[in-house]
């Protein structure tokens, strides 16, 4: 009898232990369990000083959108071979500055700020990669070096020669 009470309670522990893992699976997350804090800011210090040379230069032509990620661009062509690797080569990446058509809010232009990290090898080569998809979906993609401060006048004649030619790298200070 004794040991039928010792099984009955051993059973009575699971029962109670299982039923308090399966409960406690469909508790949310509490925040305290996440391991992230908020950025101080979005842009560096480099990319708020070209967001406001952007923001002049273009005026109320396009609007300007920051760290958009490249396939939200992009998109890799039904059919290609690899289709999954190709996808994944852009999935991670985004582009500094995008403008986009106001009426169509469509990307006609993407740019890149060039600052001293674009100088390293492995920044070297992904902005060849980044420069060969762009001007394979005829996105035009702008470099622009980082800079202590930027002519507005040519910067924005910079963009519309570079939007009407409508393709290609190209490239201010490189």
């Amino acid at each position: 009898m004794t040991s039928l009470i010792i099984v009955a309670v051993v059973v009575v522990v699971v029962i109670i232990a299982i039923l308090a893992l399966v409960a406690g699976k469909g508790q949310p997350e509490q925040a305290a369990d996440f391991p992230y804090d908020r950025r101080k800011f979005l842009l560096t210090a480099a990319e708020r000083s070209l967001f406001g040379v952007l923001e002049r230069a273009v005026q109320a032509d396009y609007y300007i959108f920051t760290k958009v990620r490249v396939a939200d661009l992009l998109y890799v062509k039904k059919g290609t071979e690899k289709r999954r690797g190709h996808q994944n080569r852009v999935n991670s990446k985004h582009i500094d500055f995008v403008l986009c058509d106001r009426d169509a809010m469509s990307p006609v232009l993407a740019i890149e700020l060039d600052d001293s990290s674009h100088e390293a090898v492995e920044r070297q080569t992904r902005d060849l990669f980044l420069d060969s998809a762009f001007a394979a979906a005829e996105l035009p993609l702008l470099h622009v070096k980082a800079r202590r401060s930027y002519d507005v006048s040519e910067v924005a004649k910079e963009i519309a020669a570079v939007v009407s030619a409508g393709t290609g790298r190209v490239g201010t200070g490189r």
